[in-house]
This record gives C-alpha cells, structure tokens and sequence, in this order.
C-alpha cells in the first residue's frame, strides 16, 4: 500500500461521524473518503486512534461500534509514541507555544515525513517543522 503526503488529526473523524454538524459531518466525509477507497493511506498516530476512541465513548458509542470505526484505520501508517517523539514535542511546545496534545500530532507528522497536516486545531498555512497546516474548514 502507498502512503499519502498527509497525516490526519482527530477532529477529522469525529467530524466525519458526528451528526450535531451536518456541514463539518459532509465537508470531513469528503476529505476522508479519497483514503478509504483508494489504495493510497494516510499517516495518522496511536494519539489519533486514543483521542478518536474516547470521543466516541463520550458519545455513547459502544466498544464494538468503535473497533468497526477504526479497523480501516488500522492498515495506515500509525506512528506509535516513544519518547523521543514525547522529547521532540516538548521541543515544539517551547517554540511555538502550543499544546502538548497538539506538539505531539506534530511531532508524529514530522516523524512520518508528510508535508500537510488536516486538522482545525493550528494555524492554518503555518509550517510546523516542516509540516503545513491544512484546515479542511476553512471557507465553506
């Protein structure tokens, strides 16, 4: 299987199955499918999986229900947490004064060498170590 150029972050998801936002719901969906049907994977990491599987119980979602959201999922590229990737996000915390939780997608999209990030949560435009911020819902 051929990995994409591009690491996606959780809210991509959970947009993709929350219905309390139609639009998000639609414009996610529309981002996503591209990797499900194609043999072309994205980049996502263990983070990823963990933030998406605690919404969706959050939710209500029952663990069955979220295995079957996730096992496509599971023949991407998943970057696992180490702490070197734990030491490289407190590196990008300090230079660019954001979350942890945000310095680690980060820090696993530079581990992956991807060039784009989808995600809401950043800056978007803005290179994070190389890694450029792709907000999905910008101007819809």
């Amino acid at each position: 299987m051929e990995y994409a150029d591009i690491f996606i972050d959780t809210n991509l998801f959970l947009y993709a199955y929350d219905q309390r936002e139609p639009e998000k719901q639609k414009r996610a969906r529309e981002y996503l499918k591209p990797y499900f049907q194609q043999d072309k994977a994205a980049v996502i990491s263990v983070q990823v999986l963990q933030e998406f599987s605690h919404q969706l119980l959050r939710r209500g979602f029952t663990t069955q229900n979220i295995r079957k959201a996730v096992q496509p999922l599971l023949y991407w590229k998943i970057i696992n947490g180490t702490t070197q990737l734990y030491t490289h996000a407190l590196e990008i915390v300090d230079q660019y004064h954001i979350s942890l939780w945000d310095a680690l997608i980060i820090a696993a999209a530079h581990k992956a060498e991807v060039k784009k990030l989808l995600t809401e949560d950043l800056n978007a435009g803005q290179s994070y170590e190389g890694v450029v911020v792709v907000n999905p819902f910008d101007h819809f």
